[in-house]
């Protein structure tokens, strides 16, 4: 690693404080400081892919890919860190990853829905973050990224269910009831984060929204979909009045 520092951020001469963090079921994450002159450090995370995951409703780009992805989102002006690093797979050493500024912030989606130290930021989440999926729906679609749309999305979770083998009355009517409510115009496809919702979103308690993160299922689709997953029950962790 601190080989690559230089390469990670302007001047840094090695690398301390490499810590893994938790969470992620195929991508290790890694926070750490490039250290430079007079000892300068620049806070930064280092993301790899471990492993692909099989039966995704969406296909995972490539963390290069990836990377671009947000790249163009801090160009529209969405919350995201700065991506500073793309690895070589085979000169690196460290197959696929990237490297992006480290942010301050919260993660943990009932610290953000339930304690008392953020309700400032929950007076505004709301609104910050229909103006981030405003700018993230007006990138660009990226060559590459994975294009779908409702009715291919459906067929894909039905598809990772059936995959299970479980058994369920209840998510077998809700797979019917969802087909027959498929929206029938024509969407005009748009940039798509993928996974927007709380987990997923860096919180400060008195600024809110201060980043976007996790943007492994980007993809070009139906811009609902992005506000589909923030309005889900299960990720406002035991606040479904908020």
């Amino acid at each position: 690693m601190s080989a690559l520092a230089p390469r990670m951020a302007p001047g840094a001469e090695r690398v301390e404080n490499l810590v893994r963090l938790t969470g992620g079921a195929s991508m290790e994450t890694w926070a750490f400081d490039a250290v430079g002159e007079g000892e300068a450090k620049t806070p930064l995370i280092l993301r790899r892919r471990t492993r692909m995951v099989m039966n995704s409703a969406v296909s995972k780009p490539p963390l290069r890919r990836e990377a671009e992805a947000i790249a163009l989102a801090v160009e529209a002006g969405v919350p995201a860190p700065i991506v500073t690093y793309v690895c070589d797979e085979e000169a690196d050493g460290l197959d696929e990853a990237y490297v992006m500024h480290r942010v301050a912030g919260e993660t943990l989606g009932k610290k953000i829905t339930s304690d008392p130290a953020f309700e400032p930021a929950r007076g505004k989440l709301a609104r910050q973050c229909g103006a981030a999926l405003a700018r993230i729906h007006s990138v660009a679609p990226l060559d590459g990224l994975d294009q779908t749309d409702a009715e291919t999305t459906l067929a894909n979770y039905e598809a990772t269910w059936r995959a299970t083998g479980a058994v369920r009355p209840t998510i077998e009517a809700a797979f019917r009831w969802l087909e027959k409510r498929l929206p029938k115009e024509k969407v005009t496809s748009r940039f798509v984060h993928g996974d927007f919702r709380n987990g997923n979103i860096m919180v400060d308690p008195n600024d809110g929204l201060v980043a976007v993160l996790d943007w492994e299922l980007v993809h070009v689709g139906d811009p609902a979909e992005d506000l589909g997953w923030l309005c889900t029950n299960s990720w406002k962790f035991g606040r479904p009045d908020r």
